[in-house]
């Protein structure tokens, strides 16, 4: 049920794991005290929906796909608290700003250029909106994970987790079914 790889980051070797949490433990604010990223000791949560899903993970880290599969009729979701650090929030919550901001810059190109019949910016705000899309979908690949809802069990298999988050999992896990 658990799994466990190492990710190579460019300062450290990394651990990282997939959590299971058990829906009555969330229903009751049970939870890991630390975050589920960095592995610090927190006191911040944020809110995200958890989806029935079968397919690949890799789909449900799409912004928006989450959203569409809990309004799909006969699909089942739920709210997951997880804890965040503040310092992790705050940055992706940076580099998300700045890349929205960089692709209204972009498009901000693309409809001058339109508008002037000038096809060198337009291709110029073009290669911003790449850019910034790109950039986005590299802030939420460091920052970005995933709930997947598993009705049978009543349990949310969150992945990837950082090994402390991944222990207290496990710890208040095995606790809530003795």
């Amino acid at each position: 049920m658990w799994v466990r790889s190492v990710v190579h980051h460019w300062r450290e070797e990394v651990v990282v794991a997939t959590s299971v949490l058990r829906i009555t433990d969330q229903q009751a604010g049970r939870f890991p005290d630390v975050c589920i990223l960095s592995g610090v000791t927190t006191q911040n949560a944020v809110r995200v929906q958890a989806v029935e899903w079968a397919g690949p993970s890799w789909i449900l880290g799409i912004p928006g796909v989450t959203t569409l599969l809990r309004l799909w009729p006969g699909r089942s979701s739920t709210t997951v608290a997880l804890p965040v650090a503040g310092s992790i929030w705050r940055a992706w919550s940076h580099r998300n700003t700045f890349a929205m901001a960089l692709a209204m810059f972009g498009l901000g190109f693309v409809v001058i250029g339109a508008v002037r019949a000038l096809g060198g910016v337009v291709v110029i705000g073009v290669f911003i909106v790449l850019l910034a899309c790109a950039y986005r979908t590299r802030a939420a690949v460091n920052y970005w994970l995933t709930c997947r809802l598993d009705t049978s069990r009543a349990c949310v298999t969150v992945q990837p987790t950082h090994r402390c988050f991944d222990e207290q999992a496990r710890a208040l896990f095995i606790q809530s079914i003795r």
